[in-house]
């Protein structure tokens, strides 16, 4: 059994005790009495409750069978709210408090009908235990020969007869506690479930009652879906309902024959954090990890270092989280005095981290930096900053000017959900505060900074927190959240059911301002270059219709200012939509306002009878973010939304293209899957971009990454051996390691361009035809299908199929080509299914002999130089 260490002396604790109170560590600079204090803390109520739970289910059957159709219930303040059942799968249940001085329980499905129906009787026994523990304070009590209860959210009837095959004699007293203090004083329990209607004073009114010693139990009626009348009566409790979907997947239940010490040990919600929080505290954190195992990421392949460090450590800052996230202010929310001491050490900690942190060289303060990091508490009036901030930006950060007085922000959605720049910046430490003044139609939240915690290569280079993004934390209507961030940040405006174009307002306070450049609202182009040459702020943003970059300055200013633009920000705002991002989505054939496909796309659209403008099945991907930093999440850049990169945004970059393709690309136009066109399909992109530039402004970049030479010498060795298609599929696609052959198969990709330019006889089309595979894959994958599938090329296919690159690419590109195209197929080791060869064969085209499209450059088609493949001995032309 662990055992208490020895507490500090009293003017430490005097003085720990007014920041625990206030939140504010700005007077603590050692954390090791904060983290004794904790530890401490932590045993005793893993004894109390231990205890607790023991006397709850001594000699009855702790097995449990709530079925699939339920939530979980969660312990959302430890201190006074512990796990009642936890399954064997590890998920929470049922949930019991002493909140407000009172005996609440929480269960995450309507236990009661389940017994009516004669369902998880073999929970009852337990069950009787719990009432006699809520209604007379003693688990091993026998109950009143009849209970008088209270009901709100279910039917009377229904309720008193499952509780009788529970074993349990009640009387509805006709009456709701909720709403009626005669009914409450002489009620002995009351019963609630998710069905009561939620309202901004439930919470308080069941406080009330817990306040006045009525014991209430919660019932949820919501199967696994969610309640906000759940969540505020369980919120009074010190609990929480859990995430959507609750345990519909997980299935969780507590099969028979676990033993009393193992349902103890199953539901001891401290077991996981202890030892942590010992090492802590007694300053005995490992130095013998194994860090040759750590990646750039962490360290979670280390043996022992996931199980000791990680986990325990996230287990808190979903606890923490679960305040930021609510918009709760932790510091003065009752019966939390274990969370403030874990924020206060991680404030206090951070002061003393120093970057970069060496895993070998100082492993404690490498752990303790990694614990520090998962625990920030930021809806509060008072915190502290982190002085040295790394690489992620300089100490001039906490030298902004922010406002003293009240400012009105509005903001722009574009879109329906998402998340947008606000305009302005949070300064490490300084408190700021943000009331929502009108949502329209939207549910919005607070979140500061975009970057994804992999960009903290916390393994190999440990130079910034691990977590620079905050969690999104809620706004409601009129109503003041006060925030504090160690790190400061961008802040930005989450939302969902947003009607697009409308406007957020926002009043504001102790922000500072950024860099930001916001063409939504014509935002001045002028004044925001001239602030990128003078803030002392590291962050900048561009706000634009369908895109937001969230860069660094230097970056962002090397590249305005480089040798492409020269400072002229209309060029590069003008080359960032019809170059890069605007252009990308024409080139994919997605419905834009004010818009329109090319006339040749357009036309043969018509000609085929595809719905190529339906504004639904087309839709325009939502606003694009880009995280411009030092770090990516993956790589030099990755791609995802927000996508990363490492370098300066420029929309003449291969880089750019590359990763919006990664968003963009489709399983459908991959050959072999993402396997061996992850790292190329999406490269049509880049591709597309450079093949523009030098069509319209003679900018010749790239030049040499498409390998025609190689593609062209394997596909006539691949020809002399006497299985061809296979050893082409060997020598072009057969290797799965990262960018493998990538140049080879791009060589693929761009035949179909060069091929198209052929057949139409004019340049400016050569890459429509990638635009009409997006356009037929998108129909395929979502327009009626028995009036469509004749349309599509897809006429032997009963049924929307479900085929692979491979087939789709030779069904689609034969049917718009009106050509078979197997011979080119085969000539790449390209295979398909005797399904593709049938429909292909049905369509009853002439074939087209096996060609290849040689050249010298990437960009300029004014050089191809097309080759017969069908001979023995194709010669290289050039």
């Amino acid at each position: 059994m662990p055992t208490p260490i020895p507490e500090p002396p009293p003017a430490v604790v005097s003085t720990i005790d007014a920041a625990v109170a206030s939140g504010d560590p700005a007077a603590l600079n050692d954390p090791l009495p904060l983290i004794v204090l904790a530890y401490n803390r932590a045993l005793s109520l893993s004894q109390t409750q231990a205890e607790r739970l023991g006397l709850l289910f001594k000699g009855v059957s702790s097995e449990y069978l709530p079925t699939p159709q339920s939530q979980f219930v969660l312990s959302a303040s430890p201190e006074v709210a512990q796990p009642l059942i936890v399954g064997d799968g590890g998920q929470t249940l049922a949930g019991i408090s002493i909140a407000e001085g009172g005996r609440s329980a929480g269960y995450g499905t309507n236990v009661v009908e389940l017994f009516r129906k004669d369902g998880n009787l073999v929970h009852a026994p337990a069950f009787r235990r719990l009432l006699s523990w809520l209604v007379v304070g003693d688990a091993a009590s026998v109950l009143p020969a009849s209970l008088d209860i209270s009901m709100a959210g279910m039917t009377g009837a229904g309720t008193v007869s499952g509780l009788a095959k529970a074993g349990v004699a009640a009387r509805d007293a006709g009456c709701n506690a909720l709403t009626d203090q005669a009914c409450a004083d002489r009620v002995s329990l009351v019963i609630v479930s998710s069905d009561v209607p939620a309202d901004a004073t439930l919470s308080e009114r069941v406080r009330v009652l817990l306040k006045a010693g009525k014991p209430v139990l919660y019932l949820h009626n919501g199967a696994w879906g969610d309640s906000a009348s759940g969540r505020q009566i369980l919120g009074a409790m010190g609990m929480d309902l859990g995430g959507y979907g609750g345990n519909y997947w997980a299935n969780d239940k507590v099969a028979a024959g676990r033993n009393e010490a193992d349902n103890i040990r199953a539901t001891a919600q401290f077991n996981g954090m202890l030892p942590l929080l010992g090492r802590l505290a007694g300053n005995t954190l490992r130095a013998d990890y194994d860090w040759s195992k750590c990646s750039d990421t962490g360290c979670g392949d280390a043996p022992g270092f996931n199980n000791e460090i990680i986990d325990p450590a996230e287990q808190i800052r979903a606890r923490l989280n679960n305040y930021n996230g609510n918009a709760r202010q932790l510091f003065a929310t009752p019966n939390t005095t274990l969370l403030r001491l874990l924020t206060l050490w991680a404030d206090v900690t951070r002061k003393q981290i120093v970057y970069p942190l060496d895993k070998q060289k100082n492993p404690a303060a490498f752990q303790r930096a990694v614990v520090a990091d998962a625990w920030v508490t930021y809806v509060r009036t008072a915190g502290g900053r982190q002085n040295d901030l790394g690489s992620y930006q300089s100490a001039t950060s906490a030298g902004l000017p922010v406002t003293s007085s009240d400012e009105t922000v509005s903001v722009t959605l574009s879109d329906g959900s998402g998340f947008t720049a606000i305009g302005r910046f949070a300064v490490p430490g300084q408190p700021l505060q943000v009331t929502l003044l009108d949502p329209g139609t939207a549910t919005v939240a607070l979140r500061i900074n975009t970057q994804r915690s992999g960009s903290t290569k916390v393994g190999n280079g440990y130079t910034r927190p691990r977590y620079l993004a905050a969690p999104a934390m809620n706004l409601a209507v009129g109503s003041t959240v006060p925030v504090v961030t160690p790190y400061g940040g961008l802040l930005q405006l989450q939302y969902s059911g947003a009607t697009p174009g409308q406007v957020v307002k926002l009043r504001l306070r102790g922000v500072a301002r950024q860099p930001f450049l916001d063409t939504t609202v014509n935002g001045d182009r002028t004044a925001f270059v001239t602030a990128l040459g003078n803030t002392q702020s590291d962050w900048t943003e561009i706000k634009m219709p369908g895109m937001e970059a969230h860069a660094r300055v230097d970056k962002l200013r090397d590249v305005v200012n480089g040798s492409d633009y020269k400072g002229n920000m209309n060029q590069y705002l003008d080359e960032m939509v019809n170059l890069f991002f605007d252009d990308a989505y024409g080139f994919a054939g997605f419905a834009r306002g004010g818009k329109t496909l090319p006339a040749a796309v357009t036309a043969f659209c018509s000609g085929k009878g595809w719905d190529c403008a339906d504004t639904t099945m087309h839709r325009v991907p939502g606003t694009q973010h880009i995280n411009i930093d030092v770090y990516a999440q993956c790589g030099a850049g990755c791609s995802g939304n927000p996508y990363d990169q490492t370098w300066g945004l420029t929309p003449r970059g291969w880089g750019e293209s590359h990763e919006l393709g990664h968003n963009l690309q489709l399983g459908v136009l991959s050959i072999y899957g993402s396997a061996s066109s992850g790292e190329v399909s999406n490269n049509i992109f880049p591709l597309h971009k450079m093949w523009r530039m030098y069509r319209e402004m003679a900018v010749d970049l790239n030049a040499s990454r498409v390998q025609y030479r190689d593609a062209f010498n394997l596909l006539v060795a691949a020809k002399a051996r006497s299985g061809p298609v296979d050893a082409a599929y060997q020598a072009i696609w057969g290797d799965t390691s990262y960018a493998a052959q990538n140049g080879i198969r791009m060589a693929f990709y761009v035949q179909w361009a060069h091929y198209w330019q052929e057949r139409t006889g004019n340049a400016a089309q050569a890459w429509d035809i990638y635009t009409l595979l997006y356009l037929h894959a998108r129909l395929t994958a979502k327009a009626d299908w028995d009036s469509n599938k004749d349309r599509l090329g897809y006429s032997r296919y009963a049924t929307r199929p479900g085929v692979d690159g491979n087939d789709n690419m030779l069904i689609a590109l034969s049917w718009i080509t009106q050509r078979d195209q197997r011979p080119t197929f085969d000539l790449w080791g390209i295979k398909y299914s005797a399904g593709a060869a049938s429909q292909v064969a049905g369509y009853g085209f002439a074939q087209e002999p096996a060609f290849f499209y040689a050249n010298t450059s990437t960009n300029n088609y004014g050089t191809v130089r097309k080759v017969d493949m069908t001979t023995a001995s194709p010669v290289w032309p050039f």
